[in-house]
């Protein structure tokens, strides 16, 4: 399935079951990072609450797992929008002060991926960035903007809709 063809990636990321892992975009893969990561904690910032929704239910009961819904509305944020606003890079500043991440997984439905993927890269410095899509939107979702940190380096893998993964260099 294209929404999950970023699994067989994760294998290079080892002893996930010690590391935590941010999700922005839940759906089909959020069972797999709650099966093998310490703690999870997804971030849907979407226009509808649909698919937020539906995994709340669906992973509830998961001990290891936290969610949060942010509409774009409560951030003056727009898909496809050149700057991010103030309120939205607050509130990033936020969700990493209150935990820190090893990983960040970004796959949220927008076109700004790259832009919020370069914030937290270069604000944050997780131990890895996995960004999917990028076979067929990396200059569509703004992952040609990342300026990537120079102790970072990057692997591919092209299957599917495509995964790159950015890892701090002696990480992986």
């Amino acid at each position: 399935m294209a929404y999950t063809d970023w699994i067989p990636t994760m294998d290079s990321i080892k002893n996930k079951k010690n590391l935590s892992i941010i999700e922005f975009g839940l759906g089909d893969g959020t069972e797999f990072l709650i099966n093998n990561f310490k703690n999870v904690h997804s971030f849907e910032l979407a226009d509808t609450k649909t698919w937020f929704d539906e995994a709340n239910v669906k992973y509830a009961n998961s001990k290891n797992w936290t969610c949060e819904f942010a509409h774009f509305d409560n951030y003056g944020f727009y898909d496809y929008m050149l700057n991010l606003p103030q309120a939205l890079l607050d509130k990033l500043v936020d969700l990493f002060s209150q935990s820190k991440y090893d990983i960040v997984f970004m796959d949220g439905g927008y076109h700004n991926r790259g832009q919020i993927a370069n914030f937290i890269l270069n604000q944050f410095s997780p131990k890895a960035m996995i960004i999917h899509d990028i076979n067929y939107a990396f200059q569509q979702d703004m992952y040609d903007q990342i300026i990537v940190p120079e102790d970072y380096s990057f692997v591919d893998d092209t299957n599917g809709e495509g995964t790159r993964i950015y890892y701090k260099q002696g990480v992986l």
